[in-house]
């Protein structure tokens, strides 16, 4: 591995040739897609059954209900009222589904930046 001192600070060449073959190759918009990609499959290991993220842990069932807006309160107990158990349940499964899946999403992407950050840090030296 080829490598020189400029300015107090090693330089890496294959590094930097492998990292100018990877942008080069690939596009804004395919890192872009692979970026989501891996979010997408990072976000749904998070949120199987028995993980942190899972909306089916019943403690994480009940902080979505102590993050239910106040109107979704009226609509439950306009389903309550009119025995319509299959709306309530779709209601309260999407409104579930969709909150933890904001909150998986988020942790996978601040993993993905710490993993960059590690990376980019690697490849400095640092």
């Amino acid at each position: 591995m080829a490598s020189r001192k400029s300015s107090g600070t090693e330089f890496n060449a294959t590094r930097e040739i492998e990292m100018d073959s990877i942008d080069y190759f690939m596009d804004k918009a395919d890192r872009e897609a692979m970026r989501e990609e891996t979010l997408e499959l990072a976000t749904e290991e998070l949120m199987k059954d028995g993980a942190e993220y899972s909306p089916l842990n019943p403690s994480n069932l009940c902080e979505t209900f102590g993050e239910m807006p106040d109107e979704m309160y009226g609509a439950i107990a306009s389903f309550i009222r009119a025995d319509d158990g299959p709306k309530l349940l779709a209601m309260i499964a999407s409104f579930n589904d969709a909150y933890w899946n904001k909150l998986a999403r988020s942790e996978a992407e601040r993993d993905l930046q710490r993993q960059i950050n590690e990376h980019f840090n690697e490849y400095n030296g640092e």
